[in-house]
This record gives structure tokens, C-alpha cells and sequence, in this order.
């Protein structure tokens, strides 16, 4: 396998699966599940059936049935015939080849590296240690590869990202800072009833720091508006003149509702992610470096106390990090599906427009 086969997590193809349906860990005997994936079929008899290969065997399932178990010793070979809306599963044994499973036209890439896979374990006989070593190699290597092109595309926001992040913590530091003028203005002017002269220094740091907030805020819409547009100009562009190049397989295959998708909303969640997330994270963690030192120099025991919670919050990150993307993943699936399937609907009508007039 080369490095471009390699499926991430986003994929039909799930490649060494963190997460296994329970149905299938009861049916394991002592063996690791390679791969898993589903047919994209709903209809007819491979509707909603998945193949699982293991460092032992294939299986079929058909919801929790078992349609096909083959140990992997007796494969001689795998292979994929193709037709018109689908391509089929073939393995060679006793010297017999015969479809075990039928997968949508879509599913064809995934296919190949299934086979890709199953040859080398049993026409190759690679190892299944090493198969797994180099495939999850592969899958980080890739991941950075798609983060550093990313990065690389996005090079020219750079500017207005630094400033905006600027912004935002000195903003933060104006949100935090009134807090503690106040806490000297009672305790060192109200209670005891003395140093009034510094009564007018608070205030008028109070006021300077209101006037300072506004003229920030402006400034930081301004600037994330700028660099709103930029990364929607420069995502949807590079998307577009990529799909400008590809084939008309490659149109066919996924549907206009599938690449309006592609350029509108997968290109606004990068967008979300660098204008907001990524600031959020900034800003949170400059808070709690202030805060923390604020604490640290009234009461060593009070911060103490008051960190105490952070290190549940931590864990519970973590384990969010680890869930929330597999739930968000299915979520911008079907919503990706109902946009193709409506524009895909909203075409044809128009398209049955144009014929009706010719």
C-alpha cells in the first residue's frame, strides 16, 4: 500500500477500528479485526451489510447475520469485478472465484485497498504485526501531510490570525482586570474609609479600561471579518479549481448536492475552526495563566483549591476528544447526504424544465 491509500478515520474504509459494534467482538475468537466496511447498498440482498476482515478470516454481515465466513488460509486470491452501479467482493478458493458481497460505485476506492490488503496477507504473506505497524504509520504520516498542506494553503491568513489572537487576550485582560480594581477600591478605600485620592485613579482606570474594550471590540470584528473572507475565498477557490479538473467519473460518483457540500460547509467548518476555536483555546488558556497568577499572589491555598477542579475537567476533555469527533463525523454525513439528495432533487426539476421548453 502506498501512502495515498491510506483511508482516514472519515472514510467507508475503517482501517485497525478503535471502536468495534459488539456484535462482532462476540463472534471473535483470539483474533484482531483488520478492517470494516460497509456496502453503501439499501437496497436488495447486500443492503446494510458490512465485511469485517480479521488477521484469521472475512466475514459478512447482514446486520448481526453471519452471510459469509471464509478463514483467511483458504483464499488463494481477491479480486473485484465491476459493473454498472456496483462492484463485487470476489475471493479465489479451491481454485473456484465466486462473489461473497456486492458494494456501491462509490465504495470502488475502498474496495481496492480491501483487496490491496487481503492480497498481501494472503498472496504476500506479510505478517500481520508488520501490517499493522506500517499502515498506522502510514495513517499519522498522512493526517500531518493533510495538516501541513493545509497550513501551507492557508499561509497568507497567517498575519491576520497573530492579530487577531492579540485581540482577543488583550480583551480577556480587559475583562479580567476590572474585578480586581474593584476588590482595592472596597478594601483599601471603602471599608477603612481612606486613601480617597485613590478613589479617582480607579475609576478613571475603570472608565479608560470601558473605552478600551469598545475600541477593541472594533477593531477585532474588523479584523475577523477580514480573515473570514480571506479563508472562504481561498478554500472555496482551491476546492472549485480542484473539481474544474476532475473527471467526469468523479462528478458522476458523489452528485452536485454532494460538492456543493464540499465547498460550502466542509470549507466554513475550517473556517469556524481557525476564527473561533482556535482563538477560544487561546484566550482560555491566557485566562487561566492570569487568573492563576492573580491567585497565586493573594492565596497559595485558595489557588490550590481552585485548580482542584481543573484536573477533572482535563479528563473529561480528553475523553470528549476522543468520542466527539466519531458522533460529529456522523452528523456531517447525513447532513452532507440531505443537501445532496435535496440539490440533487432541485436540479432534476430544472433540468425536466429545460426539456419540457426544447
Amino acid at each position: 500500500m502506498t501512502k495515498r491509500e491510506v483511508k482516514t478515520e472519515e472514510s467507508n474504509l475503517k482501517l485497525f477500528p478503535k471502536e468495534i459494534p459488539l456484535w462482532i467482538k462476540d463472534r471473535l475468537e483470539g483474533e484482531d479485526v483488520i478492517a470494516i466496511m460497509d456496502t453503501g447498498l439499501y437496497k436488495g440482498r447486500f443492503a446494510k451489510t458490512s465485511v469485517v476482515l480479521t488477521n484469521k478470516r472475512i466475514m459478512v454481515y447482514k446486520k448481526e447475520d453471519i452471510l459469509e465466513d471464509i478463514s483467511l488460509t483458504r483464499i488463494e486470491e481477491a479480486s473485484i469485478r465491476t459493473y454498472l452501479n456496483v462492484c463485487i467482493l470476489v475471493v479465489k478458493t479451491d481454485d473456484v472465484s465466486r462473489g461473497i458481497v456486492a458494494f456501491s460505485r462509490n465504495r470502488f476506492k475502498s474496495l481496492e485497498k480491501l483487496v490491496t490488503i487481503i492480497n498481501n496477507l494472503v498472496i504476500g504473506k506479510i505478517s500481520y504485526e508488520l501490517l499493522k505497524s506500517s499502515v498506522t504509520k502510514e495513517i499519522k504520516l498522512s493526517e500531518k501531510r493533510i495538516f501541513k498542506r493545509l497550513f501551507d494553503l492557508l499561509r497568507p491568513t497567517l498575519p491576520l490570525i497573530v492579530v487577531s489572537l492579540i485581540l482577543s487576550m488583550v480583551l480577556r485582560i480587559f475583562d479580567l482586570t476590572p474585578p480586581y480594581l474593584i476588590k482595592i477600591l472596597v478594601d483599601e478605600v471603602l471599608t477603612p474609609r481612606a486613601h480617597i485620592e485613590k478613589l479617582y485613579w480607579i475609576l478613571t482606570a475603570l472608565l479608560a479600561l470601558f473605552i478600551g474594550q469598545i475600541i477593541f471590540n472594533v477593531i477585532k470584528g474588523y479584523v475577523n471579518t477580514k480573515l473570514n473572507l480571506l479563508i472562504s475565498r481561498i478554500m472555496r477557490s482551491a476546492i472549485f479549481k480542484k473539481l474544474q479538473r476532475t473527471s467526469l467519473f468523479y462528478h458522476d460518483k458523489f452528485g452536485s448536492g454532494g460538492l456543493f457540500t464540499r465547498i460550502f460547509d466542509d470549507a466554513r467548518q475550517i473556517q469556524d475552526f481557525i476564527v473561533r476555536s482556535l482563538q477560544s483555546a487561546a484566550i482560555n488558556a491566557g485566562a487561566v495563566v492570569f487568573v492563576g497568577a492573580m491567585l497565586v499572589s493573594l492565596s497559595l491555598k485558595l489557588t490550590i483549591i481552585s485548580i482542584l477542579p481543573l484536573f477533572i475537567t482535563f479528563i473529561m476533555a480528553i475523553f470528549y476528544s476522543m468520542r466527539a469527533p466519531l458522533y460529529y463525523f456522523r452528523v456531517w454525513r447525513k447532513w452532507s447526504n440531505l443537501v445532496s439528495t435535496v440539490s440533487d432533487a432541485l436540479n432534476a426539476v430544472l433540468l425536466l424544465k429545460s426539456y419540457r421548453k426544447e
